[in-house]
């Protein structure tokens, strides 16, 4: 509950940016960074040394319910991607581990990434230049993401999932 009044009282000054990288990540402190000087609070729920909160105690439903407040998730983790667009929040989702990828190029990021239409929020990010277009893809956010093209999806797929309910619950 005192999480949730802070973010709400952050709510009201600045915008949520949840930046979500494993220590190994390369660009993690200069993505930060980047994200503060566009006037973003930002709150990570795996250890930042750099973010403005570090939310690692959280229950799985207080993880989920962290998405309601977030502006923007900037993220390797495909969980982080799903519930934010659940949630209906901008989401980049940024590879850059090769362990990450399948045989054939692809990854659970930028699959359920696709599957929303927004494969141009996906990133294979290894060198700075890639985070030079990581930073070009925050700064024009707010051009790629469409809430209603993405409240449309999420109704979409809520309504795939009842039909198939409904055939299952037929067939019992």
């Amino acid at each position: 509950i005192l999480l949730k009044h802070k973010l709400e009282s952050i709510k009201k000054g600045k915008k949520i940016a949840l930046v979500n990288f494993g220590m190994d990540f390369f660009g993690k402190k200069d993505l930060t960074e980047h994200l503060r000087q566009k006037g973003y609070y930002i709150v990570s729920t795996v250890y930042n040394p750099w973010a403005d909160h570090n939310i690692m105690t959280l229950s799985a439903f207080g993880w989920a319910a962290l998405f309601r407040y977030i502006d923007i998730a900037i993220t390797e983790r495909f969980h982080d991607s799903v519930f934010a667009l659940r949630n209906n929040k901008a989401v980049i989702a940024v590879d850059w581990a090769e362990n990450r990828f399948a045989a054939d190029g692809s990854s659970k990021t930028s699959c359920i990434l696709e599957s929303y239409g927004l494969s141009d929020l996906h990133l294979i990010c290894r060198s700075d230049k890639d985070m030079e277009k990581l930073y070009r893809m925050i700064d024009g956010i707010d051009n790629h993401f469409d809430k209603n093209k993405i409240k449309f999806v999420n109704r979409e797929i809520a309504f795939d999932y009842e039909d198939k309910m409904k055939k299952i619950k037929a067939d019992i």
